[in-house]
């Protein structure tokens, strides 16, 4: 008899490490990112979705807490006088040129007089100038001139009036944008990077299906959308600078294209990533460790032959035989 002790799929491919016994629940480890490629498309996406959502809430927490409030005390700045915008000039009355509200973040100066940029007070400036708008920052500035069919009249009250029934609108049309953007980028990165990761599975010997290398592709995503949603809450906290902050966002193509490396690599050899439901992806899903767990050992291991009262060796005894 063979006493060789047999080692389940699980146990072959290292699911049965304790961080990887989630499956495709969890897309922080090579495993775990793996493991989507046999796994429902509505679980790689239903992460896709989360990580997106938190990136456009950290966006519209950090417009509500870091830029909103400048814009308000600008609002407050207005002269009594109405500001004329006529023709795509600016007329302000008053002091022509200086800061109406600041913040390490965030500010915003009126320029009508001076003849060039009095420097940046903060990390994004809004320059309000005679003939255009500036927007400055840390690479230069954007200049967008005043259109000439506008004609606007306002005084403190009506830009503090104006500024308060828009900045709710406009906060969460701005987040979900976020989210939308983070959606898209990807969705890029996965018609990017599905064919070489398909081309590295083949290469390594995994057998992962288009489909599968699509859903690992995404599932490698969400952990660099979550790291940028962190670091916009920590820029917006004053806990990172503003190079660290611009480092983590552009790190999110990088990162994502080192854990689908990882989890290909992770991935069993020969392990097929059909969709579930079709006999390829029920037997993806065993060499990925999803076992039946009411199994009995007796259903898994061939009939051996009953060498019984029937005298007849290889058949079973018929037990209402006489």
């Amino acid at each position: 008899m063979d006493e060789t002790p047999k080692t389940s799929p699980a146990e072959g491919n290292g699911t049965s490490r304790p961080w990887n016994r989630l499956g495709a629940w969890q897309p922080f480890t090579g495993s775990g990112i793996g493991a989507f490629a046999a796994a429902p498309t509505w679980r790689v996406g239903s992460w896709v979705l989360l990580s997106c959502g938190l990136a456009g809430l950290s966006l519209a927490w950090l417009l509500w807490s870091a830029w909103w409030p400048v814009v308000a005390a600008a609002a407050e700045s207005f002269p009594d006088s109405p500001v004329q915008l006529r023709n795509g000039s600016l007329d302000w009355k008053g002091d022509p040129s200086r800061i109406l509200s600041e913040a390490p973040r965030f500010a915003i100066a009126l320029r009508t007089d001076s003849p060039a940029s009095t420097g940046r007070i903060a990390d994004l400036q809004l320059e309000l100038w005679r003939t255009e708008c500036r927007l400055s920052g840390i690479a230069g500035f954007v200049a967008f001139p005043w259109p000439a069919e506008w004609n606007l009249s306002l005084d403190r009250r009506d830009a503090v009036a104006g500024w308060g029934a828009w900045k709710r609108p406009l906060l969460l049309a701005l987040g979900i944008g976020g989210g939308i953007a983070a959606a898209i980028v990807a969705i890029a990165l996965a018609a990017v990077l599905t064919l070489p990761a398909w081309l590295l599975g083949w290469i390594l010997g995994r057998g992962v299906t288009a489909g599968g290398a699509a859903r690992v592709v995404l599932a490698s995503t969400v952990t660099p959308s979550l790291c940028v949603a962190a670091a916009v809450v920590g820029y917006g906290l004053l806990w990172i600078p503003w190079p660290f902050f611009l480092v983590a966002v552009s790190c999110h193509p990088i990162a994502t294209l080192l854990l689908v490396v990882w989890a290909v690599v992770e991935l069993p050899a020969g392990a097929a990533s059909a969709a579930p439901g079709t006999p390829e992806g029920r037997t993806a899903r065993k060499k990925l460790g999803h076992a039946n767990p009411f199994g009995t050992k007796e259903a898994t291991q061939p009939a051996k032959p009953d060498g019984g009262s029937s005298g007849r060796k290889g058949k079973a005894s018929n037990p209402f035989r006489r």
